[in-house]
């Protein structure tokens, strides 16, 4: 749940559609489904993408819940393509 995922967020020009944005890539909600973040130019979508990256790669090197027999070359796959 969305409400259960406390960040202490990187970037301060996050607005809280961008935050939302991020809660629910981070949430997985829509798994297996890609995310897909548009929108015009200047409008916020690199920066809602790298505090996504952030937030996820923080989680995945400091979750005390993750399963301890992963192994430790399992590794977090993230694609983003961009002009």
């Amino acid at each position: 749940r969305s409400s259960d995922l406390l960040f202490n967020w990187t970037s301060n020009q996050l607005n809280k559609e961008q935050q939302q944005a991020v809660t629910e890539i981070v949430k997985g909600s829509l798994r297996p489904l890609p995310y897909i973040i548009f929108g015009p130019p200047g409008t916020g979508k690199t920066t809602t993408m790298v505090e996504a990256i952030y937030q996820l790669a923080k989680l995945r090197n400091f979750d005390q819940n993750r399963d301890l027999d992963d192994p430790p070359n399992k590794k977090l796959k993230i694609l983003v393509v961009a002009p």
